[in-house]
Order: C-alpha cells, then structure tokens, then sequence
C-alpha cells in the first residue's frame, strides 16, 4: 500500500483531517485484519564484532526496525518455506516499535495476518518461536494472542498529532 492509498483510504473519516491518533487507529483498525498479535521484547544492547574490535552497542530505533524486518524474513521462511524468498510470498504485518522514552525498554508490537489455510492456530505460536530463536537480538519473552478488533488500534496508539513515527510502514 502506497502513501497515496492511505490518504485516500483516511481522507473521508467523520473526525478532522488533521487529527492523527484517530486517523491512524481507524486505518489500522480497518485495513489490517490480523489474526494473530505478537509482542517480542528486545536486548537493549547488543555485542557487535568489527576488525578494530567488540562492543556492545545500545539499541535504539532504526534497530529496532532491521530487527523487526529480520524477523518478519525469518517469520516468513518457517510459514512458507522457499516460496518466501522464490514467489515473494508473504504474511501482512502491522509493526509499531514502543518504548524507550522514560525508562521503558524497547519492544515490538505486531499485527500479523494472511496465514494461509494449511497453518493451524496451534502451529502459529511454534512459528514464532523458531523466527524469533534465529534474530539474536530478541528476548526470551514474547505474547502470542489471537487478535480481536481493540488489537490494531492497541498496536498503534504511541501514535500522536505531531509524529506517526512509532509504525514501521514501510514494513506492512
């Protein structure tokens, strides 16, 4: 979905134009029917090899988000094997990073939908693991739940009037 779909799909909503929180909860709500809702915690810090040496950097937001593609990859490949990479196939995804600001550690909220019909609710929690077992930079602590209607508008509420920064659009 491009920039200009997405102005087009909120430009008729009843609230004002400019106002953002429900522009963004409405078009969430509305377009991404997920199935499942994820939460992955994040390493607030990460060892990094160079040739001049190791350390350990701070995650910060762009991280977050090649962590989140990597994982959405990895997600991918267990759901649909080769045909993820050969035919591109893959899952829809509703991202938003939370965190960071006032002692809150970084997190991931997903939105996932579009399994398709061979995959069973109760092969979708395993899923996750084995993506989320092959990013490094995930934490053992995750939610797996089934996604109601409150869900997409829950992922996305960091949105606010002056930043919609917090969705990884360009990852859904």
């Amino acid at each position: 979905m491009n920039l200009a779909q997405i102005r087009q799909k909120t430009a008729y909503l009843e609230q004002p134009k400019n106002y953002l929180p429900t522009v963004g909860r409405v078009f969430a709500a509305h377009i991404f029917k997920g199935t499942v809702a994820v939460t992955l915690s994040l390493k607030q810090s990460f060892k990094v090899v160079t040739d001049k040496g190791t350390y350990y950097k701070r995650l910060d937001r762009d991280d977050c988000k090649w962590i989140a593609e990597r994982f959405k990859k990895k997600l991918n490949q267990a759901v649909f094997g080769n045909a993820a990479k050969r035919f591109n196939k893959s899952l829809k995804f509703l991202i938003s990073v939370e965190g960071g600001a006032g002692g809150l550690n970084l997190h991931l909220h997903m939105v996932i939908g579009e399994f398709p019909k061979h995959i069973k609710w109760n092969d979708i929690e395993a899923l996750v693991i084995k993506a989320k077992s092959k990013v490094a930079e995930i934490n053992k602590e995750y939610k797996v739940e089934i996604c109601d209607s409150g869900w997409a508008e829950y992922a996305v509420k960091t949105i606010t009037q002056k930043s919609t920064d917090s969705v990884l659009w360009d990852l859904a």
